[in-house]
């Protein structure tokens, strides 16, 4: 009986999860693929900017490296999510039911 009970109050936690993110508007998969396009955008200015001082347009530096690292970050974070990811979702295959 206390397992149906538990069972339950987790249902009821994920209905008020659920009715949180409906009114917040934006989704886990929205919010992912405007992360994506965001890290798109950062190593998409980075190569612009070694173009630019490859021909010579750009002649600082620091700003070409600091693009480098923010696309580098960027990049780097979404393998970690994604890595984390496929571990949540392999953990819940591993599940019995």
């Amino acid at each position: 009986m206390s397992t149906i009970k538990a069972i339950q109050g987790q249902t009821q936690q994920l209905d008020a999860l659920k009715k949180d993110v409906e009114k917040s508007g934006t989704s886990f998969q929205d919010t992912l693929k405007s992360s994506i396009n965001d890290v798109n955008n950062l190593i998409q200015d980075a190569n612009s900017m070694v173009g630019k001082m490859a021909s010579g347009d750009i002649e600082d530096v620091h700003q070409v490296m600091i693009a480098l690292e923010k696309a580098n970050i960027g990049l780097e974070l979404a393998v970690e999510v994604r890595n984390k990811l496929l571990e949540s979702y392999r953990e819940f295959m591993r599940m019995q039911i």
